[in-house]
Order: structure tokens, then sequence, then C-alpha cells
């Protein structure tokens, strides 16, 4: 009989531990003890029990790791809340599946060459079917995960569409003739999701602008594991910084908290059709920070397209935004080649950065302060406004009598072209001037 192996204490002096982070390594004996080694010294814990056993020497060696974090208030700061198990006969799996309403990634994992090129597969080498391990922090009840076994009892284990209990219980050696039965099983505790507030300005011809508090219960917490915001709520309640570009699809709505910075090395992937919308808490010195920051790939922009990609839909209302690219790509909207920058709106006094890696901290502009739910389009691009004739950065009078020159040919500067062509016809009309006028009127 398989020893029961407990991935985490319940109750620690007073405290529920939760599970925030979980990953699976896999391969041979010696390349997972070297893995074990360097996973401890970064703070994750390893449950010693093979999820391989008893299927043969040409099996891979496969084992759960895990990150907690002691809980003393019940809220739920950004924890795993369900798992997923997903067995197929041919090895095609989604890297993200959804079911009832909750979105469950495929857990990250790390080994050999061939367990990599897996991606995990729980019964790598054990010629059984293809196992992958899924979680979610979606919440759907006021619980989170805080304990895990495993031993070969299929009464109230983990089932196969992320659910415990009855007799669903799915084998993680199922298909492997010789293998122990090793089943999963999760224990949840109360975590209450806390509401965070945040401000939005809306508009209406009675009240003009109108800024007020709003609060949001339903929503993800940005932990080091989210490298995807699809469809919902997202709050940035602790620094995170992430190396890989963010993938931002749907309608996502991220709230920057007071004193947290987002810092995304290669910037946020926001294609032509998704929406993200950025609020703040505050609009102090302390309000949250995104630095979207696209270096090293030319064809990037910091907020938007990749190459030959259009640019999604941005709306700031509050918070300090730093976006920009390399080689003059647009700070917020297309890649390289991209056709359309997509649609960018700012609320009053938000501080917006961008440009490319140069000059990266060269300030783009402060909303006006007129509608910002159908303020007139323009688009930051290279570090530029569209409507910004003279190069100073900013839309004013000043820009309109470059603007008159190019009509009148008398000055046929590429610049004033590029950035004060504001219906895209590729000639400096009076649409374009009434455009200009229309957003110096209303700041």
């Amino acid at each position: 009989m398989m020893v029961l192996a407990v991935l985490l204490t319940a109750l620690t002096a007073g405290a529920t531990e939760f599970i925030t982070d979980v990953m699976v390594i896999g391969g041979s004996k010696n390349e997972v003890e070297e893995l074990k080694t360097t996973y401890n010294a970064q703070g994750w814990t390893l449950v010693n029990n093979d999820l391989n056993a008893g299927c043969g020497s040409s099996s891979d060696f496969i084992y759960l790791l895990y990150k907690s974090e002691a809980n003393t208030d019940g809220v739920n700061h950004g924890y795993i809340t369900d798992f997923y198990i997903y067995g197929s006969e041919n090895g095609i799996f989604e890297e993200k599946i959804t079911y009832q309403d909750r979105t469950y990634y495929l857990v990250p994992f790390d080994g050999s060459s061939v367990f990599k090129k897996s991606k995990g597969d729980l019964n790598r080498g054990a010629g059984g079917r293809y196992i992958h391990l899924y979680y979610t922090m979606d919440p759907q009840s006021d619980k989170a995960v805080s304990v895990i076994t495993f031993d070969n009892m299929q009464f109230n284990a983990l089932g196969n569409m992320g659910l415990s209990g009855g007799i669903n219980g799915y084998n993680l050696n199922a298909g492997c003739s010789s293998g122990e039965n090793i089943y999963m099983h999760i224990t949840t505790n109360n975590a209450t999701t806390q509401p965070v507030e945040y401000i939005k300005y809306t508009y209406d011809t009675t009240n003009g602008l109108t800024k007020r508090e709003e609060s949001c219960s339903g929503y993800h917490t940005v932990t080091s594991s989210t490298n995807t915001f699809n469809n919902g709520w997202y709050v940035l309640s602790s620094s995170q910084s992430f190396d890989d570009r963010i993938e931002v699809s749907g309608m996502v709505n991220l709230i920057l908290c007071d004193g947290c910075t987002l810092e995304a090395k290669k910037g946020l992937a926001l294609y032509y059709g998704n929406t993200l919308n950025i609020f703040a808490q505050s609009e102090g010195a302390n309000t949250g920070q995104l630095k979207a920051i696209a270096t090293d790939n030319i064809f990037f922009s910091g907020i938007g397209g990749g190459k030959y990609s259009d640019g999604g839909t941005v709306t700031i209302y509050g918070g300090t935004v730093e976006a920009h690219s390399e080689s003059g790509v647009a700070g917020i909207g297309a890649g390289y080649y991209g056709n359309d920058n997509g649609t960018l709106k700012i609320g009053d006094g938000v501080k917006v950065y961008g440009g490319d890696s140069k000059n990266p901290t060269t300030l783009i502009a402060k909303g006006p302060k007129d509608n910002v739910e159908s303020r007139y389009r323009y688009m930051i691009a290279g570090g530029h406004v569209k409507g910004d004739a003279n190069d100073d950065l900013k839309v004013n009078a000043a820009d309109l009598v470059e603007m008159v020159n190019a009509k009148n040919d008398n000055a046929s500067d590429k610049f004033v072209m590029k950035y004060a062509d504001i219906d895209g016809d590729k000639k400096i009309t009076q649409s374009d001037i009434d455009a200009v006028v229309k957003i110096i009127l209303k700041k």
C-alpha cells in the first residue's frame, strides 16, 4: 500500500497554510535529484512520492512540488482553489481548460527534455494514458486548497473534471498495468475573497465627467504564476515581475493597488478585438504602476500587437503606465508592420509614459478633462501622441501652425505626416486640423 503523503500541514500555530504555487518535475533519477536540490533552494517544498511508482524502469520519476503561505485573516490572497485532472489516449490536450466558468491552467513543469516535451505528462514513459494536471485560482466559493494528499484510495479522490467526491477519483497511473494506484485528494479551508476598491470615471450629458469609488469581489489575484489575463477582473495586490510576454485576451479589467508595480519585461500582448481596462485605487504619488517594456524584440509593442499584428483597445482610468518598445514600435498599439494601433482612452489626471527604449520615461500625455468613454481616438506610437505635430510631446496650439503649413504645402515634414495625420489618409487635411482643435478645446 502506498504511504500517505501529506503535501501541506493544514494548521500551524493558529494560521492556515494555503497553496500559492505548484509544479511537477520529471526525468531520470539523477535528473530529478538535481532538480529537487535546485528548487528546494528556491523555497519549493517536495512531496516525496513518485507519481509513476511501480511503472517500471523505463518510466520517469515524477514528483509534485509546492509553495505555501500562512494565513491569519481568512482572506484569499491569491491561492489555488481547485485542480483538474485530464487524461487522454492520444496526448491531445489544451494549455488551459474552461470548466463551469472557471479557467484551469496547466501546472508548470520542468525536467528532462522528453518530460518537458510531454508538457508534464504524469505518466511519461509508463505506457499508460497521457495525464495532465491543471489548477485554478478562480473563486467558486469562499474556499482555497490547504492540503493535498496522495494515496491508493479512490473514494473522495479528485476526479477528472476538477471535482472531489464520490467514486470519481482518477488514477494518476491509469493505463499502466504494473503501476500502483495513485489518487489525489484535496482539502479546502475558508479563504474569503476580500473586496478591492478602485476608482472609475463615467460620463453623461447631465453630470459631465464623474469620479466614483467602486469595489470588486470576484477577481483573480495576480501572482508569479499569472502568465495570461483571460476575461474578467485581475488585482495586483503585490508587486510582480514577469520575464515573458503576458497575453491579454477577451475583456480584462486590471486593478493596480496602491504601492504595487506590475513589470512586464516583454510587454503585454493585446491584439485587435481584445480590451484592457486599467484602474487605480488613488491618484496620489503612491498610485499603482504598470511597466510594459518590450525590449530585446523589435517586433512587439509595449502593450498591443506583435509582428504584422494590430493593437487592441486600452482604457486607462488611473495609475502610472509606462509602455515602450524597440526601434520606434508603438509603446501602446500595433506591432511591427501592424496596420491599426487600436484605441487608447485616458482618464483625467492619468500619467502615461511611452516610446522606444532609448527614451523610456518621456511624458506622453495627461488625459483631457472630457468624456473618457467617447473621447476622440488617438494613439501612442513610437513615443508620440497622434496630433502632436511639433514634437513637443503634447497637443497644443503650436501644432496647428505646423499642420496648417503642411496643409498649404509649405511643409512636407514626414514627422507631421506621421503623427498629425489623424484620419490616416496620408496627408494633412482640414479634418485633421479640426480633430486637433477639438482635443485642445476640451483640455
